[in-house]
Order: C-alpha cells, then sequence, then structure tokens
C-alpha cells in the first residue's frame, strides 16, 4: 500500500513525487498550502501530521518560519507506510 499522488499547493518536490519514495523536500514563501494525499488502494486511510498537529486530507498546512515536518501515513487492514516532507520556508 503506498500513495498514488501527493500534491502540496503549487510547491515543487524534490525529487519528484515517486510512491517508491518516502523522504522530499519542498520550499515556500508562502503562510499555507493545501495538502492533498491519494492512495492506492481507495479503502486506506491517509493521516497528515504536520509535527503534532492533524491537518485533515486537502486541508491547509500553516508554515512557520525554518523547517517544517509533514508526515503522511496510509494505512491499510495488514500495514502502513509513511512519507515524509521537510517543507522550509524562507
Amino acid at each position: 500500500m503506498t500513495l498514488s499522488g501527493l500534491e502540496i499547493g503549487s510547491l515543487t518536490l524534490d525529487p519528484a513525487f515517486d510512491s517508491a519514495v518516502v523522504e522530499y523536500t519542498a520550499t515556500t514563501e508562502n503562510e499555507a498550502d493545501t495538502v492533498t494525499a491519494t492512495a492506492t488502494d481507495e479503502k486506506a486511510e491517509i493521516a497528515i501530521m504536520l509535527g503534532e498537529t492533524e491537518i485533515a486530507n486537502g486541508g491547509s498546512a500553516a508554515w512557520a518560519a525554518g523547517e517544517n515536518a509533514l508526515t503522511i501515513t496510509v494505512t491499510n487492514e495488514t500495514a502502513s507506510k509513511a512519507y515524509t516532507v521537510t517543507v522550509t520556508k524562507e
């Protein structure tokens, strides 16, 4: 079980999204961006955390200055996989 898509507003992920890659970086000057994740298994659950704050899928993440740790976990009945994006707000 993996993600089939991950979008953070109009930010560019580095490297480009690939469901096999679990660590990304991005840079922004925005105050906030919408985070949208899509699982390959439509029955899987997706949890999005910005530090200790939960964000709804399709919800807005508010960035603090510096590095922000965004964790997207996709879970089905038998397994889970976590993706991490470090978003740096300049």
